[in-house]
């Protein structure tokens, strides 16, 4: 029997999920906002539709692979969404990662509509769902992870039903916890290697089969040696993940250390412009330790949270005027700059604000922090993000050292 299947999201994941679903004999509809990414799937087979309302039509199936909580609440129970198209008893597949609590509160909304949920979160990237090679944990009601499967073999061939909704979304976050702290940590080896004059491009077939060995390490360790930084994921999307496992280590009260440190690297990264890189990327935080001389000193400032509807505009504008002034009259700063999120980034972690002080020194450093100038900026900064901000607003400093080559 032909799947129909509806497809909401076509970036770098959901666009691979869709030319594997359409190569496997699936007939697909798909939306997303991008007209071009719709268009490279229409190419191959595809259906386009006007709406996620109008692609959830006539499918049995609905695939969402979207970037966070709020705009998988938009593209299902939005104006135009899937929940106003869909037919009774339509299975959802939100193959995006989003925090289980949201998920659990969405698969009640869908239940309420008619419509039935399963989480699917997916590991293994692009590259994997185009040979149907993914790794999927599914959370929901057993005949419906089962109905899932029906669609969900052809880009999978590992896949687990961890229990009720959420299940999926929880098991995904421990998997971002252990290739975020991998990704690390074989970055970090890669460059002590290099450093110690081993032939870095040799260790994964010297420990193939070990202890130490993993998938990351064999695909990784080479590229890192190469300065290979093919983007096979974002950077940013880590943040998103590593935040919503300390979320859930809050919420559950256990300690994870490495995982704190792990996530404020990934911060800096972003801070640092890094956001869209691939996992590649993160080697760049180890390069230079060996290369000579500390030249510049940069402090990010991170300020996560969400600014109230319709205001975005005069927040930034108020940080413009009111913040950066502030900040630029620290004594011995190099230079001063802030950057803002644009729509495309809108979502889980929202950080609508970096602002970057670059020093040329420590003692340089230490002298801004003590000085009357940091007091005025930290009340300025205070009193934009209190009149802007809606609910907790997370703020995180990272420091990171440019080294001369």
């Amino acid at each position: 029997m032909t799947n129909r299947v509806a497809l909401i999201g076509a970036g770098a994941m959901g666009g691979a999920i869709g030319t594997r679903l359409i190569e496997t004999g699936n007939v697909l509809t798909v939306f997303d906002l991008d007209r071009a990414k719709v268009q490279e799937l229409v190419d191959k087979g595809a259906r386009a539709a006007a709406s996620a309302a109008e692609a959830a039509a006539a499918p049995d199936t609905v695939i969402l692979s979207l970037n966070s909580a709020r705009i998988v609440h938009i593209a299902v129970f939005g104006e135009a969404g899937v929940a106003k198209g869909a037919k009774p008893g339509t299975l959802i597949i939100d193959m995006s990662s989003i925090d289980p609590e949201a998920t659990k509160a969405l698969a009640r909304e869908a239940a309420e509509n008619g419509l039935r949920w399963v989480d699917s979160p997916l590991s293994g990237g692009a590259p994997k769902a185009l040979v149907g090679q993914l790794t999927l944990m599914a959370g929901g009601r057993e005949e419906d992870v089962a109905d899932a499967y029906q669609v969900l073999k052809h880009v999978a061939s590992n896949y687990t039903h961890m229990g009720p909704s959420g299940a999926g979304q929880t098991t995904k976050l421990i998997n971002q916890v252990l290739c975020g702290l991998n990704f690390l940590a074989v970055a970090e080896a890669t460059q002590l290697a290099l450093d110690a004059g081993v032939d870095a491009a040799k260790v994964p077939q010297a420990l193939k089969g070990g202890r130490a060995d993993s998938a990351i390490l064999q695909e990784y360790m080479p590229r890192f040696v190469a300065r290979d930084y093919r983007r096979t994921g974002r950077i940013d999307n880590m943040v998103k993940d590593l935040n919503g496992a300390q979320d859930l280590a809050r919420r559950t009260n256990t300690a994870m250390p490495l995982t704190a440190t792990c996530a404020e690297v990934h911060r800096m990264l972003t801070a640092a412009g890094l956001g869209g890189e691939g996992p590649g990327g993160t080697d760049g935080i180890f390069q230079g330790t060996q290369q000579g001389d500390c030249r510049m000193i940069t402090r990010y400032a991170l300020f996560e949270g969400k600014v109230k509807e319709g205001e975005t505009e005069a927040f930034r504008a108020a940080v413009l005027d009111n913040i950066l002034p502030k900040w630029k009259a620290f004594p011995g700063a190099l230079d001063v700059r802030v950057t803002f999120a644009d729509a495309r980034d809108e979502g889980a972690p929202e950080i609508p604000m970096i602002l970057a002080i670059n020093y040329p020194d420590l003692d340089t450093v230490e002298k801004a922090l003590a000085s009357p100038a940091r007091a005025a900026a930290k009340a300025a900064t205070e009193e934009v993000l209190a009149r802007f901000f809606e609910g907790r607003i997370h703020h995180h400093v990272t420091q990171a050292n440019e080294y001369r080559l």
